[in-house]
């Protein structure tokens, strides 16, 4: 995950992809484009986890569509290829919200083409509900390997994924561990207990223990429970040399405070997966604090991903 999404960036990044797919085959093909009415929607968790990425994602998107469009008019291709934005609906970080939210995007503001979500549970169910019945093409910035299996199942590639996925992931905070903590040590670990964070838990299980490392309690949390004191306790029992914790922010907000209480927690043993990351981590780097006169102090973890825009 992560902290502050950049607007500007992700819809650069969002513009790009959307002009390679559309416009395959460049100027010299111009001839050969079909029409094309392509209707933009999104889907967004505008509340619930994450909720403050939410609307730079629906806004990032809406940016983008309209760069698109003026580079298709641009290239003369404007009288074939129409682009339009239809706006976005909110998944409520959820699976049974994002279906919901999928439906409406696409039944009723009649999207064909849709960006989102960055939850990986909200994709894989808004995929298998929505999009892939109604052949609707989705570009998602979920992470976990399962989507890559969508495609697979219907011999067709309705779902596109630009960032890598939580398979890559994995085996990379595995080597960041073993060069900072050795590739012998035992390493807790905890999970959200949702496709993110499973999916992510088991592909950095499976690369630690094919180098060599040893695992000690797997710890996977409801991130809805209003307290994780006993899923604190559980994650420091056995004196393991560190820890890597997959979370958002808001239920990490509630796992760090029972962590430090137990006072046998060291967050400058503690790895995280992309979404942990936050504005101080710029880069992999000792875990530290925050200067007491910028806010409150709070350890922080380090991450794998840290300008990903979870």
């Amino acid at each position: 995950m992560q902290s502050k999404v950049s607007t500007k960036r992700i819809g650069l990044w969002v513009s790009s992809c959307l002009v390679g797919a559309v416009m395959r085959g460049g100027p010299a093909a111009a001839a050969e484009v079909p029409s094309l009415d392509l209707k933009f929607g999104v889907l967004t968790g505008l509340t619930g986890d994450l909720a403050q990425s939410g609307q730079p994602w629906l806004e990032s998107a809406r940016v983008a569509v309209e760069d698109l469009k003026a580079k298709v008019d641009a290239m003369g291709y404007g009288d074939k290829i129409k682009i339009s934005f239809v706006g976005g609906e909110d998944s409520q970080g959820n699976a049974q919200g994002g279906i919901e939210a999928a439906k409406k995007v696409v039944e009723v503001n009649g999207a064909n083409v849709v960006i989102g979500d960055f939850f990986s549970s909200v994709t894989v169910a808004a995929a298998q509900s929505v999009f892939i019945p109604e052949k609707i093409i989705d570009f998602t910035g979920g992470t976990a390997p399962s989507i890559t299996d969508l495609n697979k199942k219907t011999g067709a590639t309705w779902m596109w994924r630009m960032a890598p996925p939580d398979s890559i992931q994995g085996p990379v905070v595995a080597k960041l561990i073993a060069d900072t903590l050795g590739k012998d040590a035992t390493i807790n670990v905890a999970a959200r207990n949702d496709t993110y964070g499973v999916g992510l838990s088991d592909a950095f299980k499976k690369a630690w223990l094919a180098g060599g490392g040893k695992i000690g309690n797997v710890i996977v949390y409801n991130p809805d429970s209003p307290t994780l004191e006993t899923e604190a306790q559980q994650l420091v029992a056995g004196n393991p040399n560190g820890w890597f914790l997959v979370s958002f922010c808001q239920d990490w907000g509630k796992l760090k405070g029972p962590l430090q209480r137990t006072g046998q927690w060291d967050p400058k043993k503690t790895f995280g997966g992309g979404s942990a990351a936050t504005r101080k981590s710029a880069r992999p780097r000792p875990i530290r604090r925050f200067p007491s006169r910028a806010r409150p102090s709070r350890p922080s973890i380090r991450p794998t991903s840290p300008s990903s825009p979870r």
